[in-house]
C-alpha cells in the first residue's frame, strides 16, 4: 500500500502457483484493470489470457467497502498451470511444467518459472481509517518524546539520540505502541511472487 493508496494505473506482477485453485497476490483496490494470463506451455510467454467471471473469479466475494481483494481462483475446469490438479495427480499426471516424481515418494520442481502474469491496481483505493489513526498515535507518541530526557522512548520504540540533540528517529514493530500495533494487525499482506 502507497501512503495515498494506489496510483490508479495497473501495473503488472508474475507468481509462481503452489496450488491449483487459488492464488494469494497481495491486495488490489478493484477489478477495474484486471487481467490475468497464464503460461501453459512454460515458455514464459503468456498466451492464454483469462476472462474474469468464465475463466476466474476474485476473492473476498463481498468485501467490506473500501477493502481490497487479494485472490484469485480459477473456475469450472481451469487450473493454474504448474500447479499438481487436485484429486487427479496420481492418475492423471500433473499439470504441464511443474511437478514431476522424485525418488520415494516426494515430488521435484520442473519448472521454476512464474507461470501467471496479473495486471491490477495494488494496493488499497485509499488509505484505511486504521492506518491514519495509529499514524496519529505513533505521531503523538513521538512529539511528546522530545520532553525526555534520557533520549529513549521507553517501550514506544522511538529512540532520539543520546544525552543531547536528535540524531535521528528509529522505529521497531516489536516496540511499537501496542494500540498502533493491533489497529495494523490484518492489514498486512504476505505473498511470496
Amino acid at each position: 500500500m502507497t501512503s495515498s493508496g494506489n496510483s490508479g494505473v495497473p501495473s503488472v506482477r508474475v507468481f509462481r502457483p503452489e496450488k491449483p485453485r487459488g492464488l494469494e497476490v497481495g491486495s488490489f483496490a478493484s477489478v477495474t484493470g484486471l487481467s490475468v494470463a497464464v503460461d501453459m506451455d512454460d515458455d514464459g510467454v503468456y498466451e492464454t489470457p483469462w476472462v474474469l467471471g468464465t475463466d476466474y473469479q476474485v476473492f473476498p466475494y463481498n468485501p467490506t467497502p473500501g477493502w481490497p481483494y487479494r485472490r484469485i481462483e480459477p473456475l469450472g475446469a481451469r487450473f493454474f498451470p504448474g500447479a499438481p490438479q487436485p484429486y487427479l495427480w496420481q492418475a492423471y499426471g500433473y499439470t504441464p511444467g511443474f511437478y514431476g516424481p522424485a525418488y520415494g515418494n516426494g515430488y521435484i520442481w520442473r519448472s521454476k518459472r512464474p507461470r501467471v502474469q496479473v495486471t491490477a491496481n495494488w494496493g488499497w483505493a485509499a488509505p484505511p481509517p486504521q492506518v491514519i489513526q495509529a499514524c496519529q498515535i505513533l505521531s503523538i507518541e513521538s512529539w511528546k518524546s522530545k520532553d525526555l530526557t534520557n533520549g529513549v522512548a521507553g517501550s514506544t520504540g522511538i529512540s532520539t539520540g543520546s544525552f543531547g540533540p536528535q540524531r535521528g528517529m528509529t522505529m521497531a514493530p516489536s516496540l511499537m505502541n501496542p494500540v498502533a500495533l493491533q489497529l495494523l494487525c490484518g492489514l498486512r499482506d504476505i505473498v511470496v511472487a
